[in-house]
């Protein structure tokens, strides 16, 4: 088994660091609305609420973990709405509402 260079740091290690650091990751991309999912030794990789064809396959879990970070970074952060201004009225006798 060949360790990927995003794990090498922790070669040498504890042998439940590695799962740690894999989900560190995983958790990092979820939050930023990018899913990781292991699928019978193949990781996907998609947004939060994409479909099969936006949906990114490999083989790699580095490949993986790149790819997520680059849809992470190029997903644009929909605007807030826009809030109107409340306006208050004055009511026909002069009193605020």
């Amino acid at each position: 088994m060949t360790v990927p260079p995003i794990l090498a740091q922790t070669v040498g290690m504890a042998g439940e660091q590695i799962p740690s650091l894999i989900m560190q990751i995983i958790d990092e991309l979820r939050a930023r609305g990018v899913l990781i999912t292991n699928r019978g030794g193949e990781w996907c990789v998609n947004v939060r609420g994409g479909t099969q064809t936006t949906e990114y396959l490999t083989d790699d879990l580095q490949d993986a973990f790149e790819h997520g970070r680059a849809l992470a970074t190029s997903q644009t952060a929909a605007p807030a709405p826009l809030k109107r201004p409340e306006v208050r009225r004055k009511a026909a006798n002069g009193a605020n509402r």
